[in-house]
């Protein structure tokens, strides 16, 4: 399938998780492109219905055959959009285009991976700690993961199993410690060896933000994936531009949709960035 095409796929279930997080999956034909964690995919039910524009959303996992594709969404309604992708049942068919963006790298020399997310960050990044537990490296998987309270815990019981370490704060202290993930990766952040580990965090753009602050000085490598609003997917509406910083150290503008969502965390200029929280990571509701 050619990236800048709608093709069609199939609900096989569409489960609520809570009253607002939901479990989505496809059938897609067999030209769907075998997927980089990190990607993502516009999707709208077939026809468009009252919400004409896709929403994006990211790839929590994916399982390929000479048959077709299975893809799972995990996502949560912030908005006219959401809800009526939440309305779908199984048999309904929807419109996709993907997979998108630029996803996670991992390095030859990474002997440990450490996973920093909160919201609906734990979407790319269990599906990247799933496929590196294929790969041949096969690094030690280190997990920070946040939210506000325990029910907005969503998919730890997938993501737990992938990881050596999984660390969880909530800021009631409703589970585990309390406080901000951030904080507790920087309470922990002298027992990893930046020579040797990676980290990729996925969350709400105030969590990375601080993240970078938290790094800055270090040479612990970082790739974030961030959130945006988006419209089109393919960089045509130029909506989901944000700042980066060049070689020279001027602004320049990269595209979240194509050149993104994932970039170094060095190279984004934080302080241009929205603090918008979206269903996915960078998403429209």
């Amino acid at each position: 399938m050619k990236s800048k095409e709608m093709a069609p796929g199939e609900v096989l279930f569409n489960r609520a998780l809570t009253p607002q997080h939901f479990l989505l999956a496809l059938s897609l034909p067999p030209t769907f492109a075998r997927p980089v964690p990190g990607q993502f995919v516009m999707i709208r039910p077939a026809g468009g219905g009252p919400q004409l524009l896709s929403r994006p959303l990211s790839l929590y996992d994916h399982r390929g055959g000479r048959d077709g594709s299975r893809i799972e969404l995990l996502y949560r309604t912030v908005g006219a959009g959401t809800r009526q992708l939440a309305a779908l049942k199984a048999g309904e068919s929807v419109e996709i285009l993907g997979p998108l963006g630029r996803g996670f790298t991992l390095g030859p020399d990474v002997d440990e991976v450490i996973l920093l997310g909160g919201g609906m960050g734990v979407a790319p990044l269990t599906f990247f700690a799933e496929r590196l537990g294929r790969t041949k490296a096969h690094p030690r998987v280190v997990c920070y993961f946040g939210a506000g309270s325990r029910d907005d815990l969503i998919g730890l019981d997938r993501l737990s199993p992938l990881c050596s370490e999984l660390h969880i704060a909530t800021e009631d202290d409703t589970r585990g410690e309390r406080g901000v993930i951030t904080g507790l990766f920087a309470a922990r952040m002298r027992r990893h060896d930046s020579r040797r580990a990676a980290m990729y965090a996925c969350g709400p753009n105030p969590m990375l933000r601080t993240l970078s602050r938290l790094l800055a000085g270090t040479s612990l490598r970082c790739q974030v994936s961030v959130e945006e609003r988006m419209a089109c997917g393919i960089g045509a509406c130029l909506c989901c531009a944000t700042a980066v910083a060049t070689p020279g150290g001027q602004a320049s503008y990269r595209r979240v949709c194509c050149e993104g969502p994932v970039f170094n965390l060095r190279d984004l200029l934080w302080d241009a960035l929205s603090d918008r929280s979206g269903s996915r990571g960078c998403t429209s509701p």
